[in-house]
């Protein structure tokens, strides 16, 4: 038993360090320059010890946005219960802030999944995840609107943007100021 687990928690260390060295080349240079045999060598795994783990390079980077966007639902999924026309007069999302830490200290991997010549992959699927959470907000707070799925794909649409030139053009910007900008306008679109 003590073998399997230590079995276990090796491969998942070498798991995520194939990953933790990918992520490394893939902020450097983007997907199209890692092959994986530099993957392999940088890593110091041999080249069949990768392709135990992953089929090739574009798995491997599906795998880290799926890891990167369940940490986000995550986090998220604190939002739900809270009451946002309480939140209209605070001008905050509790929990908001959570997701603009996580993603500032990601923030490299961020602005290359965000960035404009990069597929639009992952920024399809983030959408998705932030769209289903506000329906299912919406609609636990019986949010009344005839074109309700067309307005949270503006916000959701609005929201991937904003974040984008956060971290593009305000890096400096404070976690909590750019929670209160984003919180201002999901609320008083949706709720005023």
């Amino acid at each position: 038993m003590e073998y399997q687990n230590r079995n276990e928690a090796n491969r998942a260390q070498t798991e995520q360090h194939i990953k933790d060295v990918f992520i490394d080349m893939f902020v450097e240079q983007g997907l199209d320059s890692i092959s994986v045999k530099a993957l392999s060598e940088r890593a110091h795994i041999s080249k069949t010890t990768f392709y135990k783990y992953f089929d090739d390079k574009y798995e491997l980077l599906e795998v880290i946005e799926t890891d990167i966007l369940d940490a986000l639902t995550k986090i998220n999924l604190e939002i739900i219960p809270v009451d946002f026309k309480e939140a209209l007069k605070q001008e905050t999302i509790p929990g908001m802030t959570e997701s603009a830490r996580f993603i500032r200290k990601h923030k490299k991997i961020f602005k290359r999944l965000l960035d404009v010549n990069m597929n639009q992959h992952f920024v399809y699927h983030w959408k998705k995840n932030i769209k289903t959470e506000f329906l299912d907000k919406f609609r636990k707070d019986n949010l009344q609107s005839k074109d309700l799925e067309m307005n949270v794909e503006m916000i959701v649409s609005a929201l991937v943007g904003l974040y984008t030139f956060w971290l593009f053009h305000r890096p400096r910007m404070s976690c909590e100021e750019f929670s209160r900008i984003a919180a201002n306008m999901v609320l008083k679109y949706m709720y005023s």
